[in-house]
């Protein structure tokens, strides 16, 4: 089962199978409730760490398949997706209700790793099937009038190029999801790289998520 998370809620998705995943979802949680050691208990002060818990979802222990590509989604239970007796809906409830996602994974040619993108499909019935302009490019409508924010940690790339095609990526997953943050036209600085530096990714966390502080209210659907 899915940890329980309410608004205010970081979700942390990650492969717990990996070490370095492992080390970045610490370390977040960590900035989150420094005085805490990493865990994921909520602070006392009156910056956005008092009003901020880490849920942490190791997606390799949950069971979630893969999407079919029916578009049943949309078009047959909209907003549910028809694959039952796993977590795929449950996992887009408690996107919802968070404050901000944030995805951490494997740099893959360039993309997400075989798990975290397993996750990142099975969100798509959050959207809506019709389209919006976007900065002149065609994306998805927003189904909910609130989504969370929506940051990347990503390791393991193998060349400055597929580092450099993984910001372009995660950017555009960004716009599509509809993440309150990209309104600002610069959304990679919500993809970080992980190179071992555990006080440089707490400062990049640190600083992004405070800058949407503002985005901390909205309804959840039931």
């Amino acid at each position: 089962m899915l940890p329980t998370t309410t608004l205010k809620d970081i979700l942390v998705l990650y492969d717990g199978r990996e070490g370095e995943a492992r080390a970045i979802s610490g370390a977040i949680s960590g900035a989150i409730n420094p005085d805490d050691g990493g865990a994921a208990a909520a602070g006392s002060r009156s910056d956005y760490r008092s009003a901020a818990t880490a849920s942490l979802v190791d997606v390799s222990g949950i069971p979630v398949r893969d999407c079919c590509g029916c578009f049943g989604c949309w078009v047959r239970t909209p907003g549910l997706c028809i694959l039952t007796g796993d977590e795929g809906n449950e996992l887009c409830h408690r996107t919802l209700e968070a404050r901000a996602v944030v995805f951490i994974s494997r740099i893959t040619w360039g993309g997400y790793s075989g798990a975290i993108k397993t996750v990142a499909d099975r969100m798509l019935p959050l959207l809506h099937p019709d389209f919006r302009r976007v900065n002149g490019a065609m994306h998805h409508r927003m189904r909910y009038s609130r989504m969370p924010r929506l940051l990347t940690v990503g390791y393991g790339g193998r060349t400055a190029g597929e580092e450099e095609t993984f910001l372009r990526y995660t950017a555009a997953h960004r716009t599509n999801f509809g993440a309150p943050d990209d309104r600002n036209g610069n959304s990679t600085r919500f993809t970080t790289i992980w190179r071992g530096d555990t006080g440089a990714l707490r400062r990049w966390f640190t600083a992004v998520i405070a800058e949407g502080r503002r985005d901390t209210t909205g309804e959840v659907p039931a």
